[in-house]
């Protein structure tokens, strides 16, 4: 796992849309701190995001196939 600073400043703008990111930085957080709500809201609220978009996405998908 490479740091995120570590990259080019390309690819640091492509991982903004991977949710692995929001989660490991989660992590490192909870791991080193403990959980804390102020400094933990923002990657939540981004898996969050992605979560509800994926499980749209495949609702839509599914109901396209059965109907």
């Amino acid at each position: 796992m490479t740091p995120i600073r570590a990259m080019p400043l390309w690819l640091q703008v492509v991982t903004f849309f991977n949710p692995v990111r929001y989660y490991i930085e989660l992590l490192r957080a909870c791991c080193s701190r403990g959980p804390a709500w102020s400094t933990s809201g923002g990657r939540l609220l981004a898996l969050l995001g992605f979560g509800l978009a994926l499980l749209t996405i495949a609702s839509l998908r599914f109901r396209k196939r059965v109907a």
